[in-house]
């Protein structure tokens, strides 16, 4: 799972990638491609798990990245062996990548609420003033889809329910 942009005449791809089976210790690969076919890997992660103790010490997955010009935005998953939350990096050059230090910018709701869990794979969109993300947030039973507002992408005002409920583990066979 990962974020695909093109920028001028490249496609670049930022991944989750594990050193097991089961996704614990996760990390961010980054590959880019000029015809949509041929993908160059760079050859070590470009983001990886947090300190010990952190919130994101477990691993780091589903990226999605937003570049607005100048600077590469990437908001992704951070586990900590119990939870999941959501943070947010930035980078220059694609590669090279500055955790924000106030992480994470998205967190668990409150005890008992439906997204108390994990709030994980974001999916944002910038509409030239402010960044809107849809999320999954789970309670431990179900899952639901969340939605958050920003000004700057780094401090969100999360919706207090879910836009969107159900079993996700279904799917939808209506056309």
């Amino acid at each position: 799972v990962g974020s695909l942009i093109r920028v001028n005449d490249t496609l670049k791809m930022w991944y989750s990638a594990s050193s097991d089976n089961f996704g614990l210790n996760s990390s961010i690969g980054y590959a880019w491609s000029l015809d949509n076919i041929t993908w160059n890997l760079k050859g070590e992660p470009v983001l990886e798990n947090g300190e010990s103790g952190s919130w994101d010490e477990s691993g780091v997955f589903k990226p999605v990245v937003f570049f607005d010009g100048e600077t590469y935005h990437m908001w992704y998953g951070g586990w900590d062996g119990s939870n999941v939350r959501i943070g947010y990096a930035t980078s220059s050059d694609k590669v090279t990548w500055t955790k924000y230090a106030g992480n994470p910018v998205v967190n668990l709701g409150t005890a008992g609420s439906w997204d108390d869990v994990a709030v994980v794979d974001p999916c944002v969109y910038y509409d030239g003033a402010d960044f809107h993300m849809w999320y999954v947030g789970l309670n431990g039973t179900n899952s639901r889809i969340g939605y958050a507002s920003s000004a700057d992408g780094i401090s969100w005002a999360k919706h207090e329910v879910p836009v969107l409920s159900g079993d996700f583990n279904k799917f939808d066979q209506r056309n």
